[in-house]
């Protein structure tokens, strides 16, 4: 094999190594990331709110649901555009999608009845079915003893 072929042989491997490469982050682990920042803006939302030490007036309450509606919308969207979602959920890559519906159920009802109980509630669920902390013992503990 001449040296020029040898070169040009090299080239095009490297080019196309390269290609697949993007293909693959572009295609898979872009969208796989992007669901796990919706989930991290979930479990945010739900925490963040969880421990307002204001009360839920008006305002807040509408804040939160409208925030609630968003994050469990952009959950959805970041789901649907993964391909091979089902093969990646039995690797266990991404959550199963019965898992994404329950936390999307779970984020509109909250969005319906903004209240201390309904967002510790949301939270454990969360947690339990995210596994994201462990659900014995939620980010919101110390809001109780404040409470009385």
């Amino acid at each position: 094999m001449s040296e020029t072929l040898k070169i040009a042989l090299t080239a095009f491997a490297g080019v196309a190594v390269f290609t697949l490469g993007q293909i693959v982050q572009k295609w898979l682990i872009e969208p796989v990331q992007q669901q796990r920042r919706a989930i991290a803006k979930v479990v945010y939302q739900v925490s963040y709110y969880a421990i307002q030490h204001e009360g839920y007036h008006f305002e807040l309450q509408q804040e939160a649901r409208t925030k609630f509606r968003e994050a469990a919308a952009g959950l959805l969207e970041s789901t649907a555009v993964i391909p091979l979602y089902r093969m990646l959920s039995a690797l266990s890559i991404v959550p199963k999608q019965n898992i994404v519906i329950d936390v999307t159920e779970a984020l509109i009802k909250l969005a319906d009845d903004v209240n201390y109980e309904s967002l510790h509630q949301a939270e454990q669920a969360l947690h339990e079915l995210l596994k994201i902390f462990p659900a014995k013992k939620p980010l919101t503990w110390g809001r109780a003893v404040q409470k009385n």
